[in-house]
């Protein structure tokens, strides 16, 4: 979209190359325009204020029927009527031009005289953040993205969402806010700026300007005007601070450029580009933060963990994990979360986890936001530490800490929204991790913060997590994390053996008319399943645990979960057992479902899951009476895995 400005600009050049081939008379509508028609007091007025003579008004004298030019010291305009307010003394110029259909036709350039220094157009709080204010200096470089503001030296913004710059306010200096819509911000030396270049704005007996261009190790020294009612800049006979490698993105650096942001401390000047090998006419700004500010600054460490959760994008539809709610795979910010780490740390289908210590680099150290310090556990002498054992119970809210020495602490615990775990009903125990005696297990706050977490792709189950207790100095102080990394304790070890299973086989729906949804595995007493089983029952036998993949399709999602339970008899297990056999059911999806023996499971005659009243859910769908073969009509069960151990 062109802007008035550039449509002016465009005017100006074909202006230029009609000098020396066209008359000195132009035509718009009948009427013939010549630049002695343009002259002071035939077409416009200067007139200085009675009260401030300071106060300059510029008048076109017309009519509406033209568009009129001004060239003045603090900018163009193309309104009839301006208001220039001139703080210091000194001779300037103002040229006057109106549009004409053979081209812009501008007038002699005429002079006016301020005689004195008026401090009140310098008192406002532009001039005290672009220049220190009357008397003031100050010097700008280039924001390298590490002095809390830009990411880095240069922005981009579209001119549709940023419209009729330089010709509408786009920073409220009062509120703070900006206007200014970008649409990308490249990060730093995305641009060849050259860092040592800096620009410098003084208000000392004149608004003076200079550029030290660190490319060249040229200074150019000019002057500088603001318009504070737009906060446009013009510079004169001197260039705005740019590298040199941009000179050809603009016919001049010297005017219509606006300041789109600033504070005491940076400071954004934007501007509209030519088309050129560089892509069409855009919008771009250069990013500045005052010397002192860059040589002073000193960062604020972030030292909150920043967890990654699951999205999912709406731009390419991709499941990503982020911890900066954006795209991993197409980048766009356009996310919707989908799963946070409590989501997988406490799913709704598996009340009770264990997890044990792994058994490579079970610690480690991090900084206190997370960045890992590199640092081997092998530098501190391992040590078996494969009796600990973490029981986590998300229905009660309880953990079962099972010491190197056999002995269990039962505490309750807390969980926000990134990963802080605090403990309540008992203190954790204190045990070495490592041959250094001065590595241990515990926190003196019973606070445990998780760092990290892995979750397989495949299943979508969280199989390892980094969780860290702070270290204190001598006066108190944390400093850093030591971080134990435990792993989901999963049937399929040495001792832990696979039962195949043959889904075709299953029987499902509601099959004894209670209303709830049952998946019969194997059953003695049961719809039929012992006369063709899915599985071999003298398989189905474990000591500590068995774990069970399963996915339902076709049932639809319900709109409130249920109760649910793994039917053993060999464990006698047949009713749920909180942190057992129990978990929650909604219905499609798939589920891991882990349960603990009590007692070693032997003999089974019943092998189920039920999801308890499950047809409360569903009241279009009979679960009792849409059977087929045992088997609900559009519905179907996949066993993915049985593990035993």
């Amino acid at each position: 979209m062109k802007t008035k400005n550039i449509i002016f600009t465009a005017l100006l050049f074909l202006s230029a190359i009609m000098t020396g081939c066209s008359p000195d008379e132009f035509s718009l509508g009948g009427q013939t325009v010549s630049p002695d028609d343009l002259a002071e007091g035939v077409a416009f007025t200067i007139e200085h204020d009675a009260d401030n003579p300071n106060i300059i008004y510029l008048k076109s004298l017309m009519g509406a029927k033209y568009t009129v030019l001004w060239e003045h010291p603090q900018g163009r305009s193309q309104e009839p009527e301006v208001t220039l307010k001139m703080p210091f003394a000194g001779t300037y110029t103002v040229k006057f031009g109106v549009e004409t259909s053979a081209g812009v036709v501008f007038g002699e350039p005429v002079e006016f005289t301020i005689s004195d220094f008026c401090a009140d157009f310098i008192s406002g709080t532009v001039w005290e953040y672009i220049a220190g204010g009357a008397g003031g200096s100050k010097t700008w470089v280039y924001d390298n993205g590490q002095y809390g503001y830009g990411t880095g030296e240069f922005t981009y913004g579209s001119p549709d969402d940023n419209p009729d710059l330089c010709r509408k306010l786009y920073y409220n200096i009062a509120s703070g806010e900006s206007l200014f819509v970008p649409n990308w911000d490249p990060g730093v030396n995305h641009t060849s700026a050259n860092f040592a270049s800096t620009m410098t704005f003084d208000l000392v007996g004149r608004a003076g300007y200079s550029y030290y261009n660190g490319d060249t190790g040229e200074t150019q020294e000019g002057l500088f005007n603001l318009n504070e009612d737009l906060l446009t800049l013009t510079l004169v006979d001197a260039d705005l601070m740019h590298p040199d490698g941009w000179t050809e993105r603009r016919d001049t650096w010297r005017q219509n450029m606006q300041i789109v942001e600033i504070d005491e401390n940076h400071m954004r000047v934007a501007y509209t580009r030519i088309p050129g090998s560089w892509g069409g006419e855009w919008i771009e700004v250069f990013n500045y933060v005052t010397k002192e500010w860059a040589d002073n600054y000193q960062p604020t460490v972030d030292n909150t963990i920043h967890l990654k959760h699951q999205y999912k994008c709406n731009a390419c539809g991709k499941l990503t994990f982020s911890n900066n709610a954006q795209c991993q795979s197409c980048w766009s910010d356009d996310v919707t979360l989908n799963r946070t780490f409590n989501d997988y740390f406490e799913p709704f289908n598996q009340l009770t986890t264990t997890y044990m210590f792994a058994d490579t680099e079970p610690i480690a150290w991090n900084t206190l936001n997370g960045s890992a310090i590199g640092r081997s556990a092998e530098d501190y002498g391992q040590i078996d530490l494969s009796d600990v054992i973490f029981k986590f119970n998300s229905s009660t809210k309880s953990l079962e800490l099972t010491d190197p020495s056999g002995n269990t602490t039962t505490l309750t615990y807390s969980l926000d929204d990134n990963g802080k775990m605090t403990f309540s009903g008992a203190s954790l125990p204190w045990f070495n991790v490592a041959a250094n005696s001065d590595l241990k297990f515990g926190n003196k706050k019973n606070e445990l913060q998780v760092i990290n977490y892995d979750v397989d792709p495949l299943t979508g189950d969280i199989t390892d997590i980094y969780i860290g207790s702070k270290q204190y100095d001598a006066q108190g102080n944390a400093y850093e994390y030591l971080t134990y990394h435990i792993t989901k304790f999963v049937a399929g070890g040495q001792e832990s053996r696979a039962v195949a299973c043959n889904s075709s086989l299953l029987h499902y729906g509601d099959i004894e008319g209670k209303g709830n949804f049952r998946i019969e595995i194997f059953n003695c007493w049961g719809s039929g399943t012992a006369a063709n089983p899915p599985v071999n029952s003298n398989e189905v036998f474990f000591k500590k645990q068995m774990v069970i993949n399963f996915t339902v399709s076709g049932l639809g999602t319900f709109d409130n979960e249920v109760d649910a339970f793994v039917m053993i008899s060999g464990a006698d297990l047949w009713e749920p057992k909180s942190g057992v056999n129990d978990f929650k059911f909604k219905g499609d999806g798939t589920y891991t479902v882990t349960v603990t023996a009590k007692s070693p499971a032997t003999e089974n005659l019943v092998f189920c899951i039920d999801a308890q009243n499950a047809q409360s859910q569903l009241p279009d769908f009979n679960l009792n009476e849409n059977m087929v073969d045992h088997k609900l009509t559009g519905v179907t069960v996949t066993i993915n895995s049985i593990m035993m151990d």
